[in-house]
């Protein structure tokens, strides 16, 4: 695989990781659930995202956290 495939193949998947984070921290941090609930949630999301990176060799996880605590910060 070339390198430019390789690049535009991780910028997609920095998209993608974007766009699910803005949709997953709407669903979950906008809504009025219960703590418990929500740290379920998280950490549900965190184990895949991990799972699903880690098998496909992108290391996008530093991103997901980031994206993350900046949606939970902005909820708080």
């Amino acid at each position: 695989m070339s390198a430019g495939v390789r690049v535009a193949f991780v910028l997609w998947a920095k998209q993608e990781l974007q766009y699910f984070v803005s949709v997953f921290s709407g669903q979950v941090f906008v809504t009025k659930y219960n703590l418990s609930a929500v740290a379920e949630c998280v950490t549900e999301a965190t184990c895949y995202c991990s799972q699903v990176l880690t098998s496909i060799s992108v290391h996008l996880q530093i991103q997901y956290n980031i994206r993350l605590f900046k949606s939970s910060q902005t909820a708080i």
